[in-house]
């Protein structure tokens, strides 16, 4: 019989993609591998279904090459590196599963308003991070501004952070580059804690993390660089007010800011 609830999704990444799906927190059987995924994004919604994902292109395990429909079941989708790292895990509930069972290229189609999303443009992040965690800076300097918000979701999703062997007593920021909250916070958790440095993706968990976060040296110095520039851009997409508050929350950490 399958159990109805614990139901574990594991992504792989070798040289192909591997998505390997686990039912029961206890035994964790193996349903079976596959080398796609969709919907992960919320791109598979629909009035008729809701939310749907598909694992498509793998092979199930014996008894699920009999099995079609597996009921509500709680999901993990674990997501990792070449290297076998962990990268993240989402969790979800699974409302049904429908299994296509073949030999050859089996599927299984999940529904339900639990399960896991990421924002559209973060799984292609995932992916790329596949090679490893970041080590070259600028990246996101690359990407659009919903990839940005993309890039800072993954940022903090990432488990694989390093151990950083510094903290801050001086750091500086370019406002030629910094436009809007989200490529602040790009810029800060880079300038702060490397590549893929995460420091928060909004105002709230900004200040969090600077009253809270232990790898945090507070107070440091932050030089911002054309903050002129900066402060314009903010004003020009209707932030100005989140530019203030960028200000007082960073003095109310005890950040001394140098506006250059």
């Amino acid at each position: 019989m399958v159990p109805r609830r614990g139901s574990e999704i594991v992504i792989i990444n070798s040289n192909i993609a591997m998505f390997s799906l686990f039912i029961d927190d206890k035994n964790k059987l193996k349903v079976g591998s596959f080398s796609t995924i969709e919907g992960l994004g919320g791109e598979l919604y629909s009035e008729r279904h809701g939310h749907q994902i598909k694992l498509l292109n793998g092979f199930l395990c014996e008894p699920f090459l009999s099995k079609t429909i597996v009921g509500s079941s709680d999901i993990i989708i674990s997501i990792f590196d070449n290297a076998g790292l962990l990268i993240t895990s989402l969790t979800g509930v699974a409302s049904e599963m429908n299994i296509k069972p073949n030999k050859k290229n089996s599927s299984v189609f999940m529904t339900g308003d639990g399960l896991p999303a990421l924002l559209p443009e973060a799984l292609p992040l995932l992916v790329e991070r596949r090679n490893g965690f970041p080590i070259e800076h600028g990246r996101w300097l690359t990407l659009n501004h919903d990839e940005k918000e993309a890039w800072l979701e993954v940022s903090l999703l990432d488990n694989r952070k390093p151990a950083y062997k510094t903290k801050p007593i001086d750091i500086e920021l370019d406002g030629k580059t910094i436009v809007d909250i989200v490529s602040f916070l790009c810029a800060l958790g880079e300038a702060v804690f490397g590549p893929g440095g995460y420091i928060g993706r909004n105002l709230g968990a900004l200040e969090d993390y600077l009253s809270c976060n232990t790898d945090l040296n507070v107070p440091f110095n932050l030089r911002w660089k054309n903050s002129r520039d900066s402060e314009k851009r903010f004003k020009d997409c209707g932030e100005e007010d989140i530019y203030r508050d960028i200000l007082v929350i960073l003095k109310n950490s005890g950040v001394n800011v140098i506006l250059d």
